[in-house]
């Protein structure tokens, strides 16, 4: 059960990916980037 769960999460993962564009990652990773450097 616990394979098939992971499995099922890659699946969501790589849908998510597919999902949101280059800008939208790039975006995100600064805003984290930021968001560390104030915290």
């Amino acid at each position: 059960a616990a394979i098939k769960g992971s499995v099922r999460a890659a699946e969501l993962r790589s849908e998510l990916s597919a999902a949101m564009s280059k800008l939208e990652i790039a975006r995100a990773l600064r805003e984290a980037r930021e968001w560390m450097t104030m915290h």
